[in-house]
């Protein structure tokens, strides 16, 4: 699926599921990131413009909080080097090295030279959260 804000692909999983508010009657297309973005500034769905309830942005809200955000300029791990093991959906993995000093955006690159899958359409989970590159200011 792509986000009509953001312009990326995502999975559905990246998506609120429910209409946002009763008086909707359509699903709306932004990724949870982009829809707490709004948020920040209206109480509305951004299509239609209806009011959204409380409850509902607080739901969105803690979906959102239980994602790992991690800006450009984290380090990736506390060691000084190790391996990744990479799986990708098709079975395939791959040992890829890292350094600590290493950016997300930066590691997701050199998965994509050795893996041609596309930065984007990675995910890259740690104890089972996902470690997401933020470019927005929240």
């Amino acid at each position: 699926m792509r986000c009509t804000s953001c312009k990326c692909d995502k999975l559905s999983s990246d998506f609120f599921c429910d209409q946002l508010s009763d008086e909707c009657d359509h699903f709306d297309p932004q990724c949870i990131n982009c829809l707490v973005v709004h948020l920040a500034h209206a109480a509305a769905c951004p299509r239609c413009s209806a009011a959204i309830s409380d409850d509902t942005i607080s739901r969105i809200r803690n979906l959102h909080v239980k994602r790992i955000v991690v800006p450009p300029e984290t380090i990736f791990a506390p060691s000084e080097t190790g391996i990744v093991t990479v799986n990708l959906l098709d079975g395939q993995s791959y040992a890829i090295p890292f350094c600590r000093t290493e950016t997300i955006a930066e590691f997701k690159t050199r998965i994509f030279k050795k893996t041609s899958v596309q930065p984007k359409k990675q995910k890259l989970i740690f104890k089972g959260d996902e470690l997401v590159v933020c470019v927005c200011v929240c």
